[in-house]
């Protein structure tokens, strides 16, 4: 076959220069056609997890892509920090194909709803300062003063408060009020003859509208039991009389705990006696101890839940008192005398089915500010059981002693629902493990974009955020698959651009220096460039990307596909040398040299052919385009190169072809003489060499991971890199299980439930 192509070299060699050129042509015409640009997709492996993966998409659909915004800046917590990332994300979330933005103001938001009622637009600075405050706190318990109270020698020890505490439990708010001293508790200390006393901590709800503000007094209080109690019967009634009568000790003394409640533009306070919570006296810590039930709160407008919707609390303006009950200016008792809840509501009923007694039951509410509504309310919270007696009425209790002496306490104690600990989840996922300097954006991305309009989109929004970062206290940096392709696809042509050139300067003077004529320079670069043409050509036929690995084949056919025309053209010059003709010199060539080559190209190819066993169907891809390469270096060089070869020096004289002896030739003549000499010595190092390298290599790492296919250099990569370091929670990635069959059956559900 060579040997018959050697003599239609000679014979028609514009044939074979023409059929050269217009296969040339033909596959020029499908170089506009030939895609580029890399997606990160294209690297993953072709097997049965992938396969997987790609069902998952088809069955429950590509949500979103992201592309992720790192924000650096003094401080990113700081209000003008999170108002400029509010308005970039309202602005980015302006775009088309961009479902949501995902960032610090996204999670404070929806905390300054919880407990203003506002977006962050209409808080002001110090409510958003102040909500992500109560996200991150972490207190469970405070105390409402800096410094004890002094000691006050007017007042009962017992009744001098020190200072108090509040502690959040699991079910339970534990209030503690510390007093001066409880060894020697005895209510006849109190003034007048009042044998009633009260521990109080006072304190509203931040969270709630001034206009419905409720103040709250939660109070342990000790008094002696009833003695008699209206609507219970003669017969029980004597038995308590007998029973109490006597018993004037501590122990005799009944502990309750009441929530007052003054409601939104009312001076009177309403108690509800609390029946799921208790207070104990802690003689040896001077304490009153007090555990009060969140349920019960809740249903006080305490941090509300409602179904699983539980709203924060924000307990403020606490302060402390003591208090003892004084009937009058005298200080009288209260004389052991209550009424049954159950005959107070029979006398309401009767009194409002009475024209006249309804007026004068209204005249009475009316003159402690109430309204036959708010007893309605009231009444609410009473069961058959419950007692009143002339110790819920407010005014009847005197203060003793009240800490801090003047205002309130600058405390303030966060109730967090679950929700909240979620919040903080969110918001600490997105700030660095040391300092508030930097956070994410997250940009949601409609999955069904187009590559090529997600490469655009991505960089439209990059070009939006270099401007916004001018002028602000925080910067914007943007990564993920969308910035990254389109980085690539820059760096790659940017590549391409100084590869090529350079590698055919680099060849231009290396075949100078051998042959030192410019044809020998021309003819082999312009064979490269053929077979470039017709490769690139195959790749648009073919349906191959062009992508960050193509970047390779331009330098490895030119480096591979040279050799051809080096070994054919010194072959050519050799037989011109011993006086052949410019035709018996080139067929010899074609029909020696070009066996030698052939064979060389059939073990060049069967090597690159290996990568056909890659499951990334990139990396098969890119044997198969180095294996027709060098075929078509192969066919160019024993066809075309040949042919003008001939056509330039067929009329030339013999003078004008004469070789002359090269250095390069001398320089190699020495060489194998000295191999030939210390033939035993360099096959001895030659060894050794192998041996060592033999050692190293079995260490080598294998492995495959989508960050070796990218560019070091790109932005984006050295974005994402910032990320992962600073922000480990970022780079988590998701795993999923897909099952499939016959699901929708009791026991497979209860498998899944199991396993």
């Amino acid at each position: 076959m060579l040997s018959q192509l050697a003599k239609e070299v000679e014979r028609r060699p514009y044939t074979i220069i023409s059929a050269v050129a217009l296969i040339t042509i033909i596959f020029s015409l499908f170089i506009p056609l030939m895609e580029s640009g890399t997606n990160m997709k294209d690297f993953l492996p072709n097997n049965e997890v992938v396969k997987a993966n790609q069902r998952v998409l088809e069955y429950f659909g590509e949500n979103y892509e992201v592309l992720m915004v790192y924000v650096k800046g003094k401080n990113v917590t700081q209000v003008r920090a999170i108002r400029e990332q509010k308005m970039v994300a309202e602005k980015l979330s302006k775009k088309r194909f961009v479902e949501g933005v995902i960032s610090l103001p996204f999670f404070l938001e929806k905390a300054c709803y919880m407990e203003y009622g506002k977006d962050l637009e209409n808080c002001s600075d110090q409510e958003i300062k102040d909500a992500f405050m109560d996200v991150m706190n972490e207190k469970k318990s405070i105390a409402l003063l800096a410094k004890p109270d002094p000691r006050e020698s007017d007042i009962p020890a017992f009744a001098d408060v020190r200072n108090a505490y509040l502690r959040e439990e699991n079910d339970s708010l534990v209030f503690t009020i510390e007093v001066q001293d409880l060894s020697n508790l005895d209510i006849k200390e109190l003034p007048g003859l009042g044998n009633s006393i009260e521990w109080d901590i006072s304190f509203e709800n931040r969270f709630i509208p001034e206009e419905m503000k409720v103040s709250y007094r939660i109070s342990a209080r000790l008094e002696p039991k009833s003695v008699w109690v209206i609507g219970d019967g003669l017969s029980s009634n004597m038995n308590r009389l007998f029973t109490n009568l006597h018993l004037m000790s501590l122990g005799s003394y009944e502990r309750s705990v009441y929530l007052w409640i003054r409601p939104p533009g009312k001076e009177i306070y309403i108690p509800i006696k609390l029946k799921n919570s208790t207070f104990h006296i802690d003689s040896k810590r001077n304490r009153i101890v007090i555990n009060v039930s969140k349920d019960e709160l809740r249903s006080f407008g305490i941090s509300p839940k409602f179904g699983n919707i539980e709203l924060p609390a924000k307990l403020e303006k606490m302060r402390v008192e003591t208090r003892f009950y004084g009937l009058s200016r005298f200080n009288l008792p209260w004389l052991g005398l209550s009424v049954n809840s159950s005959i107070l509501l029979k006398i309401k009923r009767w009194s409002e089915s009475i024209k006249l007694l309804r007026a004068l039951y209204e005249k009475i509410l009316k003159r402690f500010d109430l309204s036959p509504e708010d007893t309605d309310k009231f009444t609410q919270y009473m069961d058959k059981n419950y007692t009143l007696s002339l110790l819920d009425l407010d005014k009847n209790w005197k203060t003793l002693d009240t800490a801090p002496n003047r205002g309130y306490s600058r405390e303030t104690f966060l109730l967090k629902p679950k929700f909240m600990e979620d919040l903080k989840k969110s918001i600490l996922s997105f700030l660095p493990k040391n300092g508030y300097d930097s956070t994410l954006m997250i940009i949601q991305i409609n999955g069904t974009i187009s590559r090529e309009s997600l490469k655009k989109l991505s960089k439209e929004i990059e070009d939006i955020l270099k401007n916004e970062s001018k002028g602000k206290t925080i910067s914007f940096e943007v990564t993920g698959s969308g910035i990254i392709s389109y980085q690539i696809d820059k760096l790659t042509s940017k590549s391409n651009s100084i590869i090529a050139p350079g590698i055919f300067v680099a060849i231009m003077l290396i075949l100078f220096l051998n042959f030192k004529r410019p044809s020998y320079v021309f003819l082999p670069l312009l064979g490269l460039s053929i077979s470039i043409i017709w490769l690139f050509g195959t790749m648009s036929i073919l349906h191959m990307k062009f992508n960050t690995i193509a970047v390779a084949l331009v330098p490895l056919i030119m480096g591979l596909g040279v050799d051809y025309s080096v070994h054919m053209f010194h072959n050519y010059r050799a037989e011109i040398s011993k006086g052949s003709t410019p035709a018996k010199a080139i067929a010899s060539s074609i029909r020696d040299v070009g066996t030698a080559m052939f064979l060389a190209t059939i073990t060049t190819c069967i090597s690159f052919l290996s990568f056909l066993t890659s499951s990334i169907p990139p990396l098969r891809d890119f044997g198969i385009l180095c294996a027709l390469g060098i075929i078509y270096t192969f066919i160019v060089t024993i066809s075309l190169q040949a042919s003008l070869r001939y056509i330039l020096d067929r009329r030339k004289p013999k003078s004008k072809l004469k070789v002359e002896n090269h250095s390069l030739k001398i320089t190699m003549e020495g060489m194998a003489r000295r191999i030939c000499k210390y033939r035993k010595g360099i096959l001895l190092v030659a060894l050794f060499v192998t041996i060592v390298m033999a050692h190293f290599a079995s260490n080598v790492d294998t492995g495959f991971s989508m960050e070796e296919f990218l560019p070091e250099d790109a932005p984006a990569i050295k974005t994402m890199e910032k990320i992962s370091e600073k922000f480990p929670s970022a780079s988590q990635d998701q795993e999923y299980i897909l099952i499939e069959g016959d699901i929708a059956n009791v026991d497979v559900l209860r498998d899944i439930r199991n396993t």
